[in-house]
């Protein structure tokens, strides 16, 4: 049952003033201004106005937000003033001095629209410590594109960086060159009685800085075996040099022991030795430890093609090779040069060591069963093949300095997994297993043509390189063999 509020109303009629103390202003109707008894006020049409006026309320707003933000996207956030009308200005009016101008795309007195707006944005800047925003202004401008061709753009010839200098000549008056030389030119420092020999150094035309990629190709180790020192035969002569031995270049900076290359081509004076041998791959190579620190002082370029430097005749009591899977330690003193050959590694190696120590070196390193040697104590030769399971794994070879054979056999003996040394006397004695003759050291790496190939071709009647190429191949592919074959040649016709 609802509880409702009773009012007991007193059964006589009370005065006025006491009637007026028992109103009750929450029961009470509101007053019209018209006097009239008020309807029964209806609450579902009341919810239904409430309801309409929100929704239009709410559409309203939903469209200004969106219209917001397509203008915010399309950049129109400023009041365009009026667009005003650009016209192209012709070059040869009074004033310009007449002609054609590069500039002068647009049809003379062609009318082009454009519109200008005013942007004030907000933008962050950093004051000292502080980071403030500020309102900067901006101009946006757009106009639209001439869709003719103008009559000055026509007469202005395309432009072609290749015919810059077409016709022979630079931009100046006399059509000729200026060289302003930025200092007189200079060496950093100069031969002397002590040194009178400059060092030059460069790379070889098969391997690359350090040889940490080309040099573990067997194919680019092939051509340049060793590193050696280029110098030219009056000057070897000079100097106590014979090709094929050793020498020592040393100067202030350091010293380095390397090969006798003798070439007629070398300037008098001058030495030239590779830079790609490090202390990884040989023992005394490393060339940058023989040339000076100094630098151009404009370009900063460093000046390793002259340094003064001596040299001077160093011997060996004997030469040899050692083809292993992988390293193997030679005597102390030796000096070795390391290269990768197809299934291991390879070091040519030249020592004062006898037979007897690398003997021991190798017995020491490999199961004596597995050995094959010839062994002359009294002539200075020592010769061993590993061979175990009918495969080589290593091989060694001594002799006396000036006297060891050729390797190229004992090494496609060494890389070939297929080839059974039946014979291991023809092995040691590096004679080819097949029969076939010694092909020599490899010039053109890119078909593996040997020296003895080439000299074959121009002694029977090759009179170019082209004609090697076409009975041997050597020198159609990248060609950088062509200089050797040209000298092989010259030799050839030298000597016939």
């Amino acid at each position: 049952m609802n509880a409702q509020p009773e009012f007991n109303l007193p059964a006589e009629p009370l005065a006025p003033e006491a009637a007026a103390l028992l109103v009750d202003l929450g029961i009470e109707p509101p007053i019209r201004p018209d006097g009239e008894d008020p309807q029964p006020l209806d609450r579902r049409g009341v919810s239904l106005r409430w309801l309409a006026a929100c929704a239009l309320v709410g559409s309203c707003g939903a469209a200004l937000l969106g219209a917001a933000i397509l203008v915010a996207m399309r950049g129109d956030t400023g009041v365009p003033e009026q667009p005003e009308a650009v016209t192209a200005r012709a070059a040869s009016t009074a004033g310009d001095g007449g002609g054609a101008r590069k500039g002068d795309k647009l049809v003379a007195d062609q009318p082009v629209m454009a519109a200008r707006h005013s942007i004030r944005a907000p933008m962050s800047q950093r004051v000292g410590n502080r980071e403030v925003i500020r309102v900067r202004p901006f101009v946006r401008l757009a106009s639209s594109l001439s869709l003719t061709t103008g009559v000055y753009a026509t007469n202005i010839p395309p432009f072609n960086p290749l015919r810059l200098f077409a016709e022979g000549g630079f931009f100046t008056a006399d059509r000729r060159a200026r060289m302003v030389p930025l200092a007189a030119p200079a060496l950093a420092s100069a031969t002397s009685k002590d040194m009178p020999l400059l060092l030059n150094t460069g790379r070889l035309r098969d391997h690359w800085h350090t040889m940490t990629r080309t040099g573990l190709s067997p194919r680019l180790s092939a051509h340049s075996t060793e590193p050696s020192v280029q110098i030219h035969p009056e000057d070897a002569r000079r100097y106590g040099l014979t090709g094929g031995g050793f020498a020592r270049i040393a100067n202030a900076h350091g010293s380095v022991v390397l090969k006798v290359a003798l070439d007629p081509g070398m300037t008098r004076g001058s030495l030239f030795a590779p830079i790609h041998w490090s202390a990884e791959t040989a023992s005394h190579a490393r060339i940058g430890a023989a040339v000076q620190a100094m630098c151009d002082p404009w370009s900063g370029q460093p000046e390793m093609k002259a340094t003064p430097s001596s040299i001077e005749p160093v011997t060996y009591a004997a030469q040899g090779f050692v083809l292993s899977r992988d390293a193997f330690l030679l005597p102390e003193g030796s000096w070795w040069s390391r290269l990768a050959v197809e299934g291991g590694e390879a070091r040519l190696f030249a020592t004062d060591a006898g037979p007897a120590e690398l003997l021991a070196a190798v017995r020491a390193r490999f199961e004596e069963a597995d050995l094959t040697e010839l062994l002359d104590m009294a002539g200075g030769a020592y010769r061993c093949a590993v061979i175990r399971e009918g495969r080589l794994l290593a091989a060694l070879f001594l002799a006396p300095f000036g006297g060891l054979p050729l390797w190229d056999s004992v090494k496609r003996a060494f890389g070939d997994p297929a080839a059974l040394p039946d014979n291991r006397l023809a092995l040691l004695a590096g004679r080819s297993l097949d029969g076939a003759s010694d092909p020599g050291p490899t010039v053109c790496a890119c078909f593996g043509v040997g020296l003895a190939a080439i000299r074959a071709a121009f002694a029977g009647g090759a009179a170019s390189p082209d004609e090697i190429g076409c009975q041997l191949k050597a020198g159609t592919n990248c060609g950088s063999c062509l200089p050797e074959i040209r000298r092989i040649g010259a030799q050839a016709r030298a000597t016939a």
